[in-house]
Order: C-alpha cells, then structure tokens, then sequence
C-alpha cells in the first residue's frame, strides 16, 4: 500500500477535535501527517493546542504540528477585505439562498472592514457592492494576486501528496491562501466541512478545492445552489465527528450519575441543551421563564431538569443559577477528555428527552435515540426558524416543535411516560443526515479511505462505487446478525 504524506490545515484546536477520527485513521495506516493550526492559543472553553499536543504524544504514526503561516503585508489587507466583501455580497443578493436569512445577513455585515460598514448605509454604494458586475471585479482581484511566497516555500518543503482544510469557509480564513499554492504547485486541495451549518453560516466558496467533504446529499445540493461548486467533485461520507458517540455505553450506574450531578435519583430528568451565544446569548433569562411557566403549571416538581451550558456561552452562567435546574457541567477545564465525553453521554443517555432551541447537540441526541424537542419563538427565530441549516433540521420532520411552552410541558410529559412519536422519522434523518453509508459505519474511516484514494488519483465516481459496497457489506452483515438475534 503507497504511504503518503496528509497535510491537514485546520483554522482552531477544536476543528482538530471534529477530525481526530480522520487523523487517526490516516495515522494508523502509516501515513505521514502534518497539521498546521491557526489559532492554537484561543481560549474557546479553555480550550488551546492542548487535544493537539496529547494526541502527538501516542500518535501512532510520523505525526507534527505548528502554526500556519499566515498572508502578509499589502496583499493580506488587500485580499481579506476582498474575502469578507464577497461573503457580505452572497448574503444581500436575492438569488443566493443565503439571503433569505436576516440573522446571516446582519452577522455578515460584522466582517466587513469599517469603511465599507459605512458604505453599505448608503444606498447608490450598496447597490454598487451587490451588483453581478462588481462581483466579476472582486473575482478578477482574487486571480490577479500572486500566490505567497512563504506559504509555497513551506508546502515545497513539506511536499504533501495531499492538502486537507477544515472547515474552510470561515470568515478571515487563512485557507484560501493555501488553495491558491496548492494549485500552483500541483496538489490535490481538499475543502472538509467542520459542522452541519458550515455551508450557510461561514461565507461562500471564493476559491474552488478540487474536492469538497461533506456529510451528506443534502450538504451536496446547498454547494451546488449556496456556492455554485461541481456536485462531480463533492464526496459525502457522513459525520466524521459524531463517531465518538459509536457504540457507546454508559460510564456510570443512573444512581450514581445522579448523586454525581445533584439530580433527584428519584425524579425522571430532561435535558436543556443550550445554544452557542450567536443564537441565543440571553438564554439564561428564557430558561428562567419556562422553569416559572412549568412550576405555575405542574405544581410539584414531576421531573428534574439539568441545563447543559453551551461551552462558547458559560459566561452567562458564571455568576447565575437558575431555581429548579441544575446546571452540569458548571466549567468546561477540559471538554475534549475522556471525563468529559463521557458526562455527555451518559446525561444524554439517562435523559427521558431533549429540550433545544438550536444546537449542533441536537443531532447528537438524535444518533442517540432522544426524543427531541425544539421550543420555536419569536424571541430567537432570527437564529431560529430564519436560518437555512436549522431548516434542514425542520423539513427532516423529527422534531417535536413546541411554539410556547405549555406544548413543551406536554411533549415532556409524553417523553416520561414513554411516548416518542417521531421516533421513524428521527430514525430516517440519522440514517440520510449523520449515516448515510449505513449506521455502524465509521464517517472517519470512510473519509479516510477517500482521502487515500485521491492521493492514489482514483476518480470521484470509483469512490462512490466503494462507499456502496462498504453499504451493502454493512447492511449484509447487519441483516445476519438480526436473524442470529431472532434464533
């Protein structure tokens, strides 16, 4: 088998975390990998190049890390105020997608440099910047510069078989850049999304990777219709990272998971899972109100509730509890460890339901089985309902939607005593969403045989034919071991 060598370039410490499962895989099969980093000391739950540095030190594999290096002088300023332009001009104009969201729209404009946050007030300048012909002369710029010196020298130097950046589309990425060397010198670029609302909520494609990673079809079709991107070249292998959650049992007894968190053992438990400060940074305050409306409601206590702190939000909870909830984990020292993980699991796995207003975690609980249960309102729908990526979730049909918070209670209710009346139509979403290739399948390990065969130039379409074999292999295997069970 060829050896090759993977250079991964990912923008923080965390998008290292959603492709661990990637790299190790690659690792495993004695490949040589590089990961460059931007972003390692950012502090995002205390989270630095620590998970890095731990998995460097038992990495079963020629592995190393750094920091990337980044664009400098006239062209950095130049190209990043081109880059942000463009991701605020797919926002405005009425043919993209994109533009049906006011939420996305208004975060757009944050990226924008000053002076054109002031130009976009007037109206003959907006229209300038909106219009198809400006659009042509931001693309043409793009083409005009000259690649980087530096980032050329580094990959020269380095001389990977192949490039794999992640999430890619982020605002003020350095990745483009490495796109553009990439092409330069001849090595395959692929672009890997990070998270489900990656295509939607980071800008547009500006650079075209020769392939695109993404979970499944319906991730093909938004950058085919978001970012205008060959459906030929986009490879959908699942979520590399909800693998973690793959055969998982709980760490401890519920006994014990009670007494560990303050819970009543008692007391059937929900889950709040709450959502990054971009969708509701005042959720502290709208949980308050729903515990009041509850306790007006039920009287005495029917079941417990622990509110699930999102780890880019814990300020809010800092110096605030709420009465009638308990609030675990109370600080994020190290939400990548093993200790961790497990607390996540076994909340998730010992909660009768899920109660969310937007949140990656929702897909989690949904892998794992969670009756799960959106609280639509007017007060978050700019982040909520008026978002593409939580539309997916939406159409999918396998969320109890509760527009206030008696049909909440109800729901809830309903999930104690064992009612799950979308539990077919969540099954369906996990297995096209999260699982598409079949539900016992690693994401990771089949992204990485497709990495592998890029480098080995194997076609786009022989891919495909090998991820349905791996699929019928799995549901073959799967059908045996039912009819062992049934003997």
């Amino acid at each position: 088998m060829s050896r090759f060598t993977i250079l991964f370039i990912l923008q923080t410490p965390n998008h290292f975390l959603n492709h661990e499962g990637v790299i190790r895989y690659m690792c495993q099969e004695g490949h040589k990998v590089i990961v460059l980093m931007d972003l390692m000391g950012k502090e995002w739950a205390n989270l630095t190049d620590k998970p890095v540095s731990d998995f460097a030190k038992s990495a079963p594999c020629d592995f190393e890390y750094k920091e990337l290096v980044k664009l400098r002088g006239f062209w950095r300023r130049i190209l990043f105020a081109k880059r942000e332009i463009v991701n605020y001009m797919a926002y405005q104009r009425s043919e993209n997608p994109l533009s049906e969201s006011p939420y996305h729209r208004a975060r757009a404009v944050q990226f924008l440099p000053e002076r054109f946050k002031r130009a976009v007030s007037y109206k003959p300048l907006y229209k300038l910047m909106i219009n198809g012909l400006t659009g042509k002369f931001w693309e043409k710029l793009e083409k005009l510069a000259p690649v980087d010196s530096e980032i050329k020298s580094e990959l020269e130097n380095y001389k990977p078989d192949l490039i794999v950046a992640s999430p890619y589309l982020l605002q003020r990425s350095e990745h483009i850049d490495y796109a553009k060397c990439a092409d330069a010198l001849g090595i395959p670029f692929v672009a890997a999304m990070a998270g489900w609302d990656n295509l939607t909520t980071k800008g547009v494609v500006q650079v075209k990777p020769d392939y695109f990673f993404v979970w499944n079809k319906k991730h093909v079709k938004e950058l085919k219709e978001i970012h205008d991107y060959d459906s030929g070249r986009a490879i959908y292998t699942g979520a590399p990272p909800l693998d973690i959650w793959l055969d998982k049992k709980p760490s401890v007894s519920y006994e014990r998971f009670c007494a560990n968190t303050g819970l009543n053992p008692d007391l059937p438990f929900i889950t709040y899972l709450c959502s990054s400060k971009n969708i509701a940074k005042d959720e502290d305050v709208f949980i308050e109100k729903m515990i009041e409306h509850f306790r007006a409601i039920t009287g005495a206590p029917e079941f417990s509730i622990l509110v699930r702190p999102h780890p880019e939000n814990m300020k809010i909870w800092r110096e605030r509890r709420v009465s009638g909830t308990v609030l675990s984990p109370e600080t994020y020292p190290a939400y990548y460890s093993k200790d961790a993980k497990n607390h996540y699991f076994d909340t998730m796995y010992y909660s009768s339901c899920v109660v969310a207003i937007n949140t990656t975690a929702i897909l989690e609980a949904a892998l794992l089985g969670k009756p799960c249960i959106s609280l639509v309102t007017d007060h978050y729908q700019a982040t909520q309902i008026k978002t593409k990526h939580f539309n997916l979730l939406l159409n999918a049909d396998f969320l109890l939607i509760a527009n206030n918070f008696d049909d909440a209670i109800e729901y809830i209710k309903g999930a104690i005593r064992g009612d799950d009346p979308r539990r077919n139509e969540r099954r369906r979403f996990v297995e096209s969403f999260i699982r598409p290739w079949g539900m016992g399948v690693s994401a990771s390990e089949l992204m990485g045989k497709a990495l592998e065969d890029i480098a080995n130039g194997v076609s786009v379409n022989d891919i495909y034919k090998k991820l349905s074999q791996t699929q019928d292999k799995h549901e073959a295997n799967h059908s045996v071991d039912l009819k062992k069970i049934s003997l």
